[in-house]
């Protein structure tokens, strides 16, 4: 019986060895354990804000995409007014053009009207100096007629 005791006794105390280093074992996980889970909470506050980050730099995106369209489309209206300009400005240059014609035209007819105004200018003087010699003429002619008046008398 002391054989078994003895045995028993040495299993019973390999046992708590055998606990013991579970306990220890144990003890070492869960310190193991917290700090992981302690890692790994400040793993999901990095996440969280790596969402938000993300987030705001989507609503940024977003909003630069919103900004491109818009500029985009009054890129495309002023294209389009700046061909409505250039058409009309293609109209202005012919109507320019054809004023300029006009205006030629009426420079050659503005020479002849200028000459037919010399013309008569010198028409005019040349009268005016006739009717000058006529009245001057007319004068001598009353003179006499009245000499001729006064002798009769």
């Amino acid at each position: 019986s002391s054989g078994i005791n003895a045995e028993y006794g040495a299993n019973v105390e390999a046992g708590v060895e055998s606990l013991e280093d579970s306990a220890k074992q144990c003890a070492k996980t869960k310190t193991e354990n917290a700090a992981l889970n302690k890692a790994c909470e400040g793993l999901k506050t990095e996440l969280a804000q790596m969402r938000e980050d993300l987030d705001d730099k989507t609503s940024a995106y977003n909003k630069t995409i919103d900004e491109l369209a818009a500029t985009n489309n009054a890129k495309t209206g002023l294209e389009k007014k700046t061909k409505d300009l250039q058409e009309a400005l293609t109209g202005s240059k012919a109507q320019c053009d054809s004023l300029g014609s006009v205006n030629n035209e009426l420079s050659v007819q503005l020479s002849g009207v200028q000459g037919e105004k010399e013309r008569l200018v010198a028409e005019r003087t040349k009268l005016r100096d006739q009717l000058g010699q006529l009245s001057q003429r007319c004068d001598i002619v009353q003179k006499k007629g009245k000499t001729v008046e006064d002798h009769e008398e």
